[in-house]
């Protein structure tokens, strides 16, 4: 395991700590913390027996997202065609080709390799869960003249058109139509919270309410999504405009 590895060259009093016992001494301490673990299920009241944990790492553990990434962290090393990103347990695949059957057969190849080694580090994929979508101008996505199938396991893979990753939601020509949805949503929700305690609260607490429910939301990846269309960024500052009535108790439209 990298991280082993790394742990006996860290210096200690100017000195290197002896490699060989520190090495030695992390392994140990890992074993010991993994071996010997034991798990129930209680469901309805009732309690089961305790079994072994044979291959995991114990659920709600302080080490346990740590030991995951380490544990996963050689995915990258398939030689797949396709860019990988890994955020804890989510992973994505992008990819790209002018031809369509080019690109499937890139995606499906890369699909295989990653099952391979799923199953090699005794790993599943929830093909339920996975979705792919095509990206691109809306002239091309209207012209497909291909039956994209994606599979695992002889397993298809649902096709969508817009999809939530991260917190942002990506649809199939990167209008970002559905994030602005989802953002207006929330925003006017913290703003509608805001105006019924307007007048119970000090004009510095409804600013700190504003940068508590509305900004996180506006600023969250906006530098993915902030390239959408003045469409989409007129209606957003709309919603601005009537936080800003709301926070000053200001009713004339036309300084804003």
């Amino acid at each position: 395991m990298p991280f082993l590895v790394q742990v006996n060259r860290i210096p200690v009093s100017g000195k290197d700590i002896n490699y060989k016992y520190t090495y030695l001494h992390s392994l140990r301490w890992f074993k010991s913390y993994l071996s010997n673990q034991k798990q129930s299920t209680f469901v309805n009241g009732t309690q089961s027996s305790y079994l072994d944990i044979l291959c995991e790492v114990p659920q709600g553990s302080v080490l346990g997202p740590l030991l995951f990434l380490v544990y996963i962290n050689d995915i990258e090393q398939c030689e797949l065609s396709s860019k990988v990103e890994m955020y804890a347990d989510d992973t994505s695949l992008t990819t790209s080709s002018p031809d369509l059957m080019t690109l499937e057969f890139k995606l499906n190849s890369d699909l295989e390799k990653i099952q391979n080694w799923l199953h090699s580090n005794k790993l599943t994929l929830n093909v339920k869960k996975t979705k792919y979508a095509i990206i691109g101008s809306r002239y091309k996505l209207n012209n497909l003249n291909h039956d994209f199938i994606v599979s695992v396991d002889n397993r298809e893979i649902e096709r969508v058109t817009s999809y939530k990753y991260l917190g942002v939601e990506i649809d199939k020509t990167l209008s970002w139509r559905n994030h602005t949805d989802s953002l207006c949503k929330k925003v006017s929700a913290g703003i509608g919270a805001i105006k019924r305690v307007r007048h119970l609260v000090p004009s510095q607490n409804l600013h700190q309410m504003y940068d508590a429910l509305e900004e996180p939301y506006l600023e969250y990846c906006c530098e993915v999504w902030g390239c959408m269309g003045l469409c989409q960024c007129d209606r957003l500052q709309k919603l601005q405009n009537r936080a800003a009535r709301v926070i000053t108790t200001c009713e004339d439209y036309s300084l804003y």
